[in-house]
């Protein structure tokens, strides 16, 4: 009778000992056969890779970690591979890892990097962990965007300039054929040159000290955009960056100048039954796109704005003098306490300037190129001139004032600057009427200079750019033509532009990101 015989091969360090048999028996011929081998049960038969997660958020530029363990002792060693369903999105390292008997429920750790692109899109990428005869296991991973000025939903609204002539004009920038929807309009596309701009007319220019409906107004898009807006009558205006909702805040503080005759600070409602307190003033209540304008002929530098739900809020003055023989409107969309930074570059502007530092913390030291001042909250340190450092030991709020000229072009205006925490690796702003002289002003490190691109190519002429006297950034002033335009460089920026003409000045920020160390993940 046929008789079977088995033979268990042996197994070390993973490779299995393949075994080729030979029979022989007297009076029969010789029979050679090979055998198969389950590589499966010889690891283990429970063995299963172990994550620590299933799902993780990075923000883009940023790392995480999660860690990958065996759920058994193998009988041999484990080689274990980590990939990326995008590695563009995605990076992960090690991309191997070994496991062994005796370390088979040691955790070991893999770093994933969400790379930085061009978009302003969240995205995912799923991390499979697999080995060699075991089910692989896997983990999603979400890149999300850390908020910038890019968007596609805003509230916003014009401070008093002229009630009866000028225009109120809304610039929104983006890829051509994107369908935009300005204050309840049907909705319109951004035309093939890649800005939109609309003209809102005079009936939505509030009354101070009253709760309104009807003058702020909503912006939204089907795709993100860059919404700028422009205060403008004859010999007096002002632009400024739409903050959109993505960036609004609960925290404010107001920016002023001291020759105010009539400070003006607005605030619109995103959300219903929102409580909004100014200053020392009373609680106001506020529905969704209601506002309320306060005005005084008071300097409101470092006024607070503060309430239980995010709002957009305005400020700047009906028409400041500034002691050069110039009065002009100033107005600033106010960026939330929460987005602030704490280390700044103010660059030189075309005209003469002066610069605030406002504080929303008691204790806080502001340094000017080295000379520190002590300020609590609400206070603010007044410097002059540009080209210089502005650090603080707490988040700070940074604008410049241009002075206006009396011989020259240019009238006062606020600026808000960026700081080293908001500055961004690319920016699409509009440079705004044919007839003005428009400046992009840029800080940046002086290492990427040779990397910064307008429009897709190199400055030319190649602009002159001038050292700060400490932190490893230099700045520049480059003429721009009316119209949309495009920035970037290798490593974040620091973009604001400048216009003028005779009477008139305006300026604005270019590009803002959120502080990467406040960005909330989910």
């Amino acid at each position: 009778m046929p008789r079977i015989r088995r033979h268990e091969p042996e197994a070390k360090w993973g490779r299995i000992q393949a075994r080729r048999m030979r029979v022989v028996a007297a009076g029969l011929a010789l029979a050679l056969f090979g055998c198969g081998v389950d590589k499966a049960k010889f690891i283990a038969p429970q063995v299963e890779l172990v994550l620590s997660g299933t799902e993780l958020a990075v923000l883009e530029g940023e790392q995480v970690t999660f860690t990958v363990a065996l759920s058994a002792q193998p009988t041999a060693p484990v080689l274990v591979a980590v990939r990326s369903s995008d590695e563009a999105k995605v990076a992960g390292a090690p991309v191997e890892l070994e496991f062994s008997p005796d370390t088979f429920d040691v955790p070991q750790t893999v770093t994933l990097a969400g790379l930085v692109d061009r978009d302003f899109n969240n995205e995912t990428a799923t991390i499979t962990v697999a080995a060699e005869a075991l089910e692989p296991a896997t983990l999603k991973v979400s890149v999300i965007e850390c908020p910038t000025l890019a968007a596609q939903d805003f509230w916003l609204m014009f401070n008093p300039n002229n009630e009866t002539s000028g225009r109120r004009d809304v610039h929104v920038a983006g890829a051509a054929g994107t369908m935009v929807t300005i204050a309840g309009a049907p909705a319109a596309p951004i035309p093939a040159a890649g800005i939109l701009t609309v003209d809102t007319g005079l009936t939505r220019i509030p009354a101070p000290n009253v709760v309104e409906s009807g003058k702020a107004f909503q912006v939204t898009a089907s795709a993100p955009v860059h919404v700028f807006a422009n205060n403008y009558v004859t010999s007096s205006v002002d632009a400024f960056t739409a903050v959109p909702q993505q960036l609004l805040g609960t925290d404010y503080r107001a920016l002023g100048f001291s020759t105010s005759r009539q400070s003006q600070i607005s605030v619109v409602a995103t959300e219903d039954n929102t409580t909004v307190t100014i200053g020392t003033g009373a609680a106001i209540k506020l529905n969704r796109g209601q506002s309320y304008l306060r005005t005084a002929a008071v300097d409101v530098t470092g006024v607070r704005v503060v309430s239980d739900k995010p709002v957009g809020v305005n400020t700047g003055d009906a028409c400041i003098s500034t002691g050069a023989g110039a009065c002009d409107h100033v107005e600033e969309m106010l960026f939330p306490v929460s987005s602030w930074a704490s280390d700044f570059f103010v660059p030189v502007i075309p005209q003469s300037q002066t610069f605030r530092v406002v504080a929303a913390s008691d204790g806080t030291v502001v340094s000017v190129d080295g000379a520190g001042v002590g300020l609590n909250a609400g206070q603010f340190y007044e410097g002059s001139g540009g080209g210089k450092r502005v650090q603080a030991s707490m988040p700070v709020e940074v604008y410049i004032i241009g002075m206006g000229e009396v011989t020259g072009n240019g009238d006062p205006a606020f600026i808000l600057i960026p700081g080293v925490q908001n500055a961004v690796a690319e920016a699409t702003f509009s440079a705004l009427a044919a007839n003005n002289e428009n400046t992009l002003v840029v800080s940046m490190p002086t290492a990427e200079l040779a990397t910064l691109r307008l429009d897709g190519a190199a400055v030319t002429p190649a602009p002159t750019w001038t050292a700060y006297a400490s932190g490893g950034y230099s700045h520049t002033r480059i003429p721009v033509t009316a119209g949309i335009h495009k920035l970037t460089a290798s490593k974040p920026f620091i973009p604001i532009v400048w216009g003028e003409r005779n009477f008139e000045g305006y300026g604005y920020v270019a590009g803002y990101g959120y502080p990467r160390a406040a960005c909330q993940l989910p």
